[in-house]
C-alpha cells in the first residue's frame, strides 16, 4: 500500500494501474484524508502548507 501512513489496507485497481502504472487503492483514510493514496484532504478540510499531518475541518 501506498497511503501516506494515513491507512493500513488497500486494495487492487486494474483501472487506476491502467491510467498510473500502479494500483494500489487506501481503504478507509483516516486523518480527514481521501484519494487513492490518502494524498489529499476530503472536501472541506484543508492542510496548511507545510504540514503532512491531518487535514483541519474549514471554518
Amino acid at each position: 500500500c501506498f497511503c501516506n501512513g494515513f491507512a493500513k489496507n488497500c486494495t487492487f485497481s486494474r483501472e487506476l494501474y491502467e491510467r498510473t502504472g500502479h494500483g494500489s487503492v487506501c481503504i478507509d483514510c483516516v486523518g480527514n484524508r481521501g484519494g487513492p493514496n490518502c494524498e489529499r484532504c476530503k472536501l472541506g478540510f484543508y492542510r496548511l502548507p507545510d504540514s503532512e499531518g491531518e487535514c483541519l475541518p474549514c471554518a
